[in-house]
């Protein structure tokens, strides 16, 4: 299973960056993670149009107890 992150930082301030972390999640797969981190990108470029998307991750982690892969 993966989580979907996408880093974003504020146009002409790369000092001034935060983490998204999606609510969704996790995903049962890679490609399901990374059209995620797709959707995130562009919704936020909406909120914020000053800022700009510098990266996306799609990190393992274990299924929560009871969930099946």
């Amino acid at each position: 299973m993966f989580e979907a992150m996408v880093l974003v930082c504020m146009m002409g301030n790369l000092d001034s960056c935060f983490a998204a972390d999606d609510t969704r999640g996790p995903y049962k797969t890679i490609n399901e993670c990374v059209n995620r981190t797709t959707e995130m990108a562009a919704q936020l470029l909406t909120i914020n149009e000053d800022h700009v998307v510098m990266g996306v991750r799609c990190d393992p982690v274990k299924p929560p107890e009871g969930v099946e892969t």
